[in-house]
């Protein structure tokens, strides 16, 4: 009886060694202003086999792959709100398209500006539609969403913080790296 527990013991401890260090791995802190407060957040890596991954706050935003009216990619959506964004990989002539459609400039976006944001308000309903590229080395990243006006402080806020920590790899980033 005692060693079946001590081997009891021995695999639950392999297994905590095993799978500790990759959850440490996937989730970082981070600090964040809202409403003129600071606010530290923790912050969790989504890496999506569609040759992206990035950071969300997993307390407000749950990540996962699906498609909402008609979009297919990863979504990123608010936990206490219907806001929400999609993540999808497009080709260079798909991105032109939507610069073109969205009067942005493609060929002006550089390391130093790699995301352009076009965002318009529907005043009947009060949210705010955005349509985002992001380009790094030939790679394309098309995202769309909406919030709701009176989340445009926070949702907002962390859409942006999603979208700045974009990596184009399937790569681990340091879990201390900070965006």
């Amino acid at each position: 009886m005692k060693k079946n527990v001590w081997t009891g013991f021995m695999a639950v401890a392999l297994c905590f060694l095993l799978v500790v260090p990759t959850a440490l791995g996937d989730t970082r802190e981070g600090v964040i202003y809202l409403e003129g407060q600071e606010e530290k957040i923790e912050e969790s890596l989504f890496i999506s086999p569609l040759g992206f991954s990035f950071w969300y706050e997993n307390e407000r935003l749950e990540a996962y792959h699906g498609e909402i009216n008609g979009i297919e990619g990863v979504i990123v959506s608010a936990a206490y709100s219907d806001d929400y964004m999609v993540l999808s990989m497009i080709t260079e002539e798909a991105a032109k398209e939507y610069t073109d459609d969205l009067d942005m400039d493609l060929a002006a976006m550089s390391a130093e500006a790699r995301v352009q944001t076009e965002v318009y308000l529907d005043l009947d309903d009060g949210v705010y539609y955005f349509c985002t590229l992001i380009a790094e080395n030939g790679q394309y990243l098309r995202a769309v969403g909406q919030y709701y006006a009176e989340a445009a402080e926070g949702n907002a806020k962390f859409f942006q913080r999603v979208l700045d920590s974009v990596i184009f790899s399937t790569e681990l980033p340091e879990a201390d790296e900070t965006v």
